[in-house]
């Protein structure tokens, strides 16, 4: 395959949208067609959770990835075999990012858009698999939207949903909420002293629908790891 045209300028106005978005909004790293990093993201991509990710029966599905920022998992998924990959976020200018990047990986079947995935302000396709990578944190929690974006997610997914989440938080530490506020927006049984546990509460919310396969592997105790999680849509 031929590099792309001018990848040296693609690479200069990729940089220039990050440094119009800020670095604080650049999530993950970007690399360029070889593989060189070139743009620092500010959340780490560890070894397990890639592998959890080569570990998912991609092969000839489609993707919706919502908050996709960059596109990091969007290009990941697709490399990995997804036959078609739509990337959805909140910021044009990351969005013109997205296209940059496409353009200098010359990846197919690949598309971004701007679109809020919180209210779904547009109208989409059903996909194979409907993708959240790290998006439910601290201002989710807080706010009581996690049953909002896993109906989301249901809308969009014909038969799973990949999510990528840290299974338990702080109550205190992390949330900065008191046990005895946060009881106010979940059911007790979701806070274990100082401890939230989200995993368990997005089990109980796709329960009736969906079945459970964790891809990574889900320890007993605190851990701040990323975990991959899938769940499969139960036949009617």
């Amino acid at each position: 395959m031929k590099e792309p045209k001018d990848v040296e300028s693609l690479i200069k106005e990729l940089k220039k949208i990050v440094d119009e978005v800020g670095p604080e909004n650049v999530y993950r790293p970007i690399y360029d067609h070889q593989s060189q990093f070139i743009i620092k993201g500010h959340v780490p991509i560890r070894k397990e959770l890639l592998e959890a990710f080569s570990k998912a029966d991609l092969k000839g599905k489609s993707v919706i990835d919502l908050g996709c920022n960059f596109g990091f998992f969007s290009f990941l998924v697709k490399r990995l075999g997804a036959s078609r990959v739509l990337g959805v976020d909140l910021s044009p200018k990351i969005i013109t990012g997205c296209n940059i990047l496409k353009s200098i990986y010359r990846m197919s079947d690949v598309e971004f858009v701007v679109g809020n995935i919180e209210n779904l302000d547009k109208t989409y396709d059903k996909f194979d698999i409907a993708m959240l990578v790290d998006y439910f944190g601290k201002h989710s929690i807080r706010k009581d939207k996690i049953k909002h974006l896993l109906n989301n997610l249901e809308l969009l997914a014909q038969k799973e949903i990949l999510l990528v989440i840290r299974p338990i938080y702080k109550i205190r530490e992390e949330l900065g909420l008191e046990p005895s506020e946060l009881v106010r927006i979940y059911p007790e049984k979701y806070i274990e002293g100082d401890y939230f546990c989200l995993t368990r509460c997005v089990q109980d919310h796709l329960d009736s629908d969906w079945t459970m396969h964790p891809i990574s592997e889900l320890s007993a105790g605190y851990q701040k790891r990323l975990k991959l999680i899938q769940f499969l849509r139960r036949e009617a």
